[in-house]
């Protein structure tokens, strides 16, 4: 899997630690629950703020028991699921070449919480985080960050 160009370094870090977390499992296609552990492998303030105190490995375990472990020991990550590439379209939207300003890892957090019936929600809900009360956190924390229009026309996944 290709990163695009305009990822901040930190975005960049949790899509790589995403495809190492499929791969490990087995897995060629790398899903929300993968970029879940992305985020927090990359330990940004941002992922502090929304989850608190967290166990990597305790998330790691949840999107192993979401995804499965694939037939290989390790796979190579050839795509990404629906649910994710929505994720990566809504966030590249954020890229704004004119201002020099770069996706990161709140604009990733903002559109992973905006993807519903994904498994990066299932392990929240599992971890005991409800995505309204995350939005609040995210935007109490950050302020309003209003979404491009490009993003807000990539259809949600209940369409």
């Amino acid at each position: 899997m290709i990163i695009p160009n305009g990822f901040s370094p930190g975005a960049t870090r949790a899509y790589v630690q995403a495809q190492i977390s499929a791969a490990g499992m087995g897995l060629s296609t790398v899903g929300t629950g993968h970029l879940l552990v992305g985020l927090a492998k990359v330990d940004s303030d941002i992922t502090k703020e929304l989850l608190g105190e967290y166990d990597v490995r305790m998330i790691e375990s949840m999107a192993l028991r979401c995804y499965g472990r694939g037939d290989v020991g390790v796979a190579r990550v050839t795509g990404m699921s629906p649910h994710l590439h929505r994720v990566t379209l809504r966030s590249m939207a954020y890229i704004n070449s004119e201002r020099r300003t770069s996706a990161g890892t709140v604009h990733m957090w903002q559109e992973l919480l905006m993807e519903t019936g994904c498994h990066a929600h299932d392990i929240l809900h599992a971890m005991g985080r409800e995505i309204e009360q995350l939005k609040s956190v995210l935007v109490g924390t950050f302020g309003y960050i209003e979404r491009p229009k490009a993003a807000a026309m990539i259809p949600a996944s209940d369409q």
